[in-house]
């Protein structure tokens, strides 16, 4: 039996030996998936024993560096091939993202030629003999755009508001290698600091199933179409739009369904049904807030 059992592992070892992992197939369920990035992730597993190749710790590595993807499928090919399917996380919406720049990254982008150039000039200005002689400044180069300043009144310049556009799946990912699915509705990503970066995670995971269960519990309970998403991260709020205009206002920290079920004992009014409402908000227990279009509020 100890010479059986001897022989079955040397069989198994040629057969590992053999039987190495010489191709990798990777096949993707979207043309905008990047297999080439994929692809070099795969590398360190060529030359690997089919027998013994363990999948799990391969798709943990893919999954690792690729969370896009839902399912990740391995598959041998006798002798030496691996086949790699890639499934992505859906798309559910398209994204709008609006951000403004700090002030002082405003300042730096706007600013910052000008002030080298002036620096430069300072710095290098001709002595008696005419020829060019480095000075000291006697302050630092930060301070310069305040060298004139007389004490005026500067009226502050009014926040340039920046945009991406992209897409969003749905476990709350920007994508900005696809173009906006007409079809889909757009959610808007307001008041941030700072772009974002593609395949970054923008909505928590609590946040996007609240905005999941609110929109069907909203459009089922009240009849209304939602044409429009707001989501403010730093707020945790969101934002309906209805089709007159009406924006619903929701905080994502609370339950949907019992800030929803306020909004039915306002809902017959003629002020909701007829649009004039600019805003409703539900956010507040116990309360229900609006302002008509009309009124300082709405501004």
């Amino acid at each position: 039996m100890g010479l059986a059992f001897l022989t079955l592992v040397i069989t198994v070892m040629s057969l590992s030996s053999a039987l190495s992992i010489q191709n990798i197939q990777v096949e993707r369920d979207s043309f905008f998936t990047n297999t080439t990035a994929v692809e070099s992730i795969t590398q360190p597993w060529k030359g690997r024993s089919m027998v013994l190749m363990n999948k799990s710790a391969l798709q943990e590595a893919i999954s690792k560096e690729f969370p896009e993807f839902e399912r990740i499928k391995i598959q041998k090919k006798w002798p030496d091939t691996l086949r790699i399917t890639l499934i992505s996380h859906p798309i559910i919406a398209n994204l709008k993202v609006r951000y403004t720049l700090p002030t002082e990254e405003r300042w730096l982008e706007e600013e910052s030629d000008a002030l080298t150039q002036a620096i430069n000039e300072l710095d290098l200005a001709p002595n008696e003999t005419g020829a060019e002689t480095p000075i000291k400044l006697p302050f630092k180069p930060s301070d310069l755009s305040n060298a004139f300043d007389l004490g005026e009144e500067k009226e502050e310049p009014e926040l340039e508001v920046f945009e991406q556009k992209g897409l969003l799946n749905s476990v709350g990912q920007a994508l900005f290698d696809q173009e906006e699915n007409l079809e889909m509705i757009t959610l808007t990503l307001s008041h941030l600091t700072q772009p974002v970066s593609d395949r970054e995670e923008i909505i928590p995971t609590a946040h996007m199933q609240f905005w999941r269960t609110a929109q069907t519990y909203f459009e089922n309970t009240l009849d209304q179409v939602i044409t429009g998403i707001e989501y403010l991260p730093t707020a945790r709020e969101l934002h309906f739009t209805l089709p007159n205009g009406t924006v619903i206002w929701l905080s994502a920290e609370r339950d949907p369904k019992e800030q929803i079920d306020k909004l039915i004992t306002i809902y017959q009014t003629d002020a909701f049904e007829e649009g004039d409402l600019s805003y409703i908000d539900l956010r507040v227990k116990e309360k229900v807030i609006y302002c008509l279009k009309t009124a300082p509020c709405a501004q």
